[in-house]
């Protein structure tokens, strides 16, 4: 059978006609799967009626909206490429991601206003403005065909270099891996209905929200992405929708259940009463607020592993019992294939891990395209035998389930966000009063990790004085997500013989710090 997003999603779009493919949380307006087929001709349109044709990349600043996911579907169907970046980019992103990208067309919500929108405008990309209201009048009437193969999806990430990286994906590999991950999870298919709350600039809004639901055939409620004013309304809208999958990051979990210690553990099982599975990604949980979690609300958290770069490696497909001790990512999935790599004891010293772990390699059909260079050139670092090293530590348990104990790369997973801190070591040493800046993460009991910055100014700067000023810069220069939690002064910072920052020394005066502010 063709597994491509077209056949699959023309397919759907005939068996389920008329049931729901996308609900509109703000305005109650419900698309069908045919509804949504049609707009998406008219889309295409657009796109070409815009001067766009294949291999064509289009910007969206969009927020969390309907118009934002048919903006991403119907470039995809036209063989275009799909490029977003979140609507409170900073003017620095916007730049990069416009000398990297080279769009041809940005989409903002009428009336959005931001240097990110006036840095499209002054690189010569034409900006189109478009109502939120799900009326979709700024469409043609006309219809296009579909392109005879789908396009692409371009995603900034942060490289191990600290320069933003395009991750490219072909909209085909996500349908395919789509279905081979959902084949291990059969209980969801058609009436299966999924609440997106994960930002569409990233891929768990657009794969795991978005083509995962509909490569099933079941439907998604839009909402916005989840934040700490939406935990009281958060329930209410699974009641008022029927949301029966739920698809959470840890520090969505970690809020959660805070709130539930407030209220009678039978109206917390009443409030997920409908939910019948909930997923867990982007960074591993402790064994103990994964049970407290279930036990609150009667919910199953099913964990995964998984890269942006790989899709699902691992998955867990029932419950694991409640008395597990070790915290871990489910077993693998069929088709990917694991390495364990040796480490040096350094190695082991900075990821935390214990003897006997190894870096992770793997292989799996459903990688993506590559990086894309600022020349146009897309690159993808796999070995001979088309390994990727994914620079996480960890290994098998006894019953085959994958442990991942920590990291050789410099990332930290905050609220679900991927973030590189070389990007603000790089951000905060363009200030002239920063010689030089370490970042760390740190465990953090909401966002999992929290991000803090050891920076030795210049001699002669009040170290009150280029604290506020560093956080002031970091603030005007990087996104919300990657907002410092402190910025510390140091005289030096510890380094190994060969020159190496060693990390786990600042981490460890953190943990002395936070220790002495307890007491």
């Amino acid at each position: 059978m063709d597994g491509s997003f077209a056949s699959g999603f023309k397919r759907n779009a005939e068996r389920l006609g008329p049931s729901a493919a996308l609900i509109d949380a703000r305005t109650d307006v419900t698309l069908s799967h045919r509804e949504l087929d049609a707009l998406m001709a008219r889309f295409r349109r657009f796109f070409r009626d815009n001067g766009l044709g294949v291999g064509d990349r289009l910007v969206s600043f969009l927020p969390n909206s309907i118009e934002c996911l048919l903006a991403f579907l119907g470039t995809a169907s036209a063989q275009g490429d799909f490029a977003p970046l979140s609507p409170d980019s900073s003017e620095r992103e916007a730049g990069g991601w416009l000398e990297m990208v080279r769009p041809k067309l940005c989409l903002v919500a009428r009336g959005a206003v931001g240097r990110h929108v006036d840095i499209m405008r002054a690189g010569g990309v034409k900006i189109v403005e478009i109502d939120l209201d799900c009326a979709f009048a700024w469409l043609p009437a006309s219809e296009a065909d579909w392109a005879k193969e789908a396009g692409r999806l371009l995603l900034k990430t942060s490289g191990t270099t600290g320069e933003p990286k395009a991750l490219v994906f072909s909209i085909d590999h996500l349908w395919a891996s789509a279905t081979a991950f959902m084949s291990l999870h059969p209980a969801v298919d058609n009436s299966s209905r999924f609440l997106n709350l994960l930002p569409m600039a990233y891929l768990g809004g657009l794969f795991n929200l978005c083509i995962i639901p509909l490569n099933v055939g079941g439907s998604v409620v839009v909402a916005e992405p989840f934040s700490g004013k939406t935990f009281l309304s958060f329930w209410q809208t699974v009641d008022r929708f029927d949301i029966t999958v739920l698809w959470l990051v840890p520090s969505i979990v970690r809020g959660l259940t805070q709130f539930a210690v407030r209220a009678k553990p039978e109206d917390n099982r009443a409030r997920a009463k409908n939910v019948t599975l909930c997923f867990l990604g982007t960074a591993p949980i402790a064994p103990a607020e994964k049970v407290e979690f279930e036990q609150a609300f009667g919910i199953a958290l099913l964990e995964n592993f998984a890269l942006s770069e790989t899709t699902f490696l691992t998955s867990e497909t029932q419950p694991v019992s409640p008395d597990a001790q070790l915290r871990h990512s489910g077993r693998p999935v069929p088709y990917a294939e694991f390495r364990f790599l040796p480490l040096s004891s350094e190695d082991l010293v900075q990821s935390g891990a214990a003897a006997g772990s190894g870096e992770i390699a793997v292989k799996t059909p459903y990688f993506w395209l590559g990086y894309l260079g600022k020349d146009g050139s897309i690159s993808r670092p796999l070995d001979a035998e088309g390994f990727l090293r994914t620079g996480d530590v960890g290994r098998f348990l006894p019953d085959g389930s994958l442990m991942v104990e920590g990291r050789l790369r410099d990332f930290v997973k905050r609220g679900g966000y991927f973030v590189g801190l070389r990007e603000i070591e790089l951000a905060a040493e363009r200030l002239p009063l920063i010689v030089e800046a370490a970042a760390v993460g740190m465990p953090h009991k909401f966002y999992g990790e929290a991000i803090y910055l050891f920076a030795k100014f210049k001699d002669g700067t009040s170290p009150a004085d280029g604290l506020v000023k560093a956080e002031e810069w970091l603030r005007n220069n990087l996104a919300r997500h990657t907002w410092v939690e402190k910025v510390i002064s140091v005289d030096q910072l510890p380094r190994t013989a060969s020159g190496k920052v060693q990390k786990h020394l600042l981490r460890e005066r953190l943990a002395e710090l936070e220790q002495a502010a307890s007491l």
